[in-house]
């Protein structure tokens, strides 16, 4: 009786220990592949988008003082990103937009929406993406998607609700562009500015010609082009601490060349002494879109199971006076703090499982060979 019910303890034993080992390798598997997801959402109006064309890059991670540190292909690119606020968000999703598509930058991945208006992409590491979308015509309107910033955290699946500039097709051949360099920034050290920018133009991401901007032009370059191609204008060798952040309304381009290491982020509405000029410059958007929700925290980047998005402002304006270039930032989601929750895989499991199996194997092969 008693050696029985040894024998039969002993492989109960086994048995336990032989489950134990399998949740340790449903563990080290299960962590292996709790990568996370984003699905894009494509709807104006609450119609869906079909076949419009998306692209995710990586582009950079999260680090101390809660700023976002760009890497890989994106990390010598010398754009202005002085906190984390909205309009901050989208003026660097712009500018990284417009380099990644001019330098031909590899996506980490890239897909159309279905009939639904969503695309899912899957398999992708914790860290910061720059999501961007091509234009996509529907019968008399031209959908422009905004570029915007994602994070992935703890292998997480989010949801992300795209937002577009809306605009009719042009019912003309040609018509004006302007691009033109703004300082800001750097009223102390005017001495420090070039003498003069080169700023390269593409028509439909092929290049057209190199400009030259200066004090003579007074940092405006006019051309004429057609109407229903897309344009990108990109300044080359940028100089000492200066950044660059890109906005535009299709038809201006403003080249917004800062001095980081003067940018005070407490302060909403800076002004910089620049080139002296009576021109009043706007750029202006009509976005639609739906689903903008806050961020826990509250830094404008989509997270998690949110579907925050970082857009321009609906009526977001550049204007230049006699002496002096104003910009207005828009205090959106501006906390910019909070700790990201710690999610994800939990390791701890791994070694328990391992540890406890291999002794209660033990005990019960010891059992049995008793008897």
């Amino acid at each position: 009786m008693c050696s029985r019910i040894c024998r039969r303890t002993g492989s109960v034993l086994c048995a336990i220990a032989l489950v134990l080992w399998l949740c340790t390798a449903f563990f080290v598997s299960y962590a292996d592949s709790s990568k996370g997801s984003l699905t894009i959402v494509c709807k104006s109006d609450n119609e869906p988008l079909y076949g419009m064309n998306w692209k995710i890059f990586a582009a950079g991670k999260r680090v101390s003082d809660n700023k976002i540190e760009f890497t890989g292909d994106f990390a010598d690119y010398p754009v202005f990103l002085p906190d984390l606020e909205t309009s901050s968000l989208q003026d660097a999703a712009n500018t990284l937009e417009n380099y990644a598509v001019l330098d031909s930058i590899e996506p980490f991945a890239k897909g159309s929406s279905d009939p639904g208006g969503n695309v899912t992409f899957t398999g992708m590491a914790d860290g910061i993406y720059l999501v961007t979308g091509d234009k996509l015509s529907i019968g008399s309107r031209i959908y422009i998607p905004m570029a915007m910033f994602v994070e992935i955290t703890g292998g997480k699946a989010v949801n992300a609700y795209a937002k577009f500039t809306v605009r009719q097709k042009p019912s003309f051949d040609d018509q004006m562009y302007r691009v033109r360099k703004v300082w800001q920034y750097d009223d102390s050290f005017i001495q420090l500015r070039p003498v003069e920018i080169k700023v390269e133009i593409y028509r439909n991401n092929e290049y057209v010609e190199t400009v030259t901007l200066n004090k003579q032009n007074e940092w405006t370059y006019d051309w004429t082009g057609d109407a229903s191609s897309s344009w990108r204008v990109k300044e080359i060798n940028i100089q000492g601490d200066y950044k660059v952040v890109y906005r535009n309304n299709e038809t201006q381009y403003i080249l917004v060349n800062s001095r980081d290491v003067l940018y005070n982020t407490t302060t909403s509405t800076e002004t910089a002494t620049t080139v002296t000029t009576t021109e009043t410059t706007s750029v202006t958007s009509s976005d639609t879109g739906t689903g903008t929700e806050t961020s826990d925290t509250g830094t404008g980047i989509t997270t998690s199971d949110t579907v925050t998005e970082t857009t321009l402002s609906t009526d977001s304006t550049s204007s230049s006076t006699d002496t002096s270039y104003t910009e207005t930032k828009s205090t959106t989601g501006a906390n910019g703090g909070g700790k990201l929750p710690q999610t994800g895989q939990l390791w701890w499991p791994v070694p328990v499982c391992g540890a406890a199996g291999i002794i209660l194997f033990a005990v019960g092969w010891r059992l049995n060979k008793k008897k």
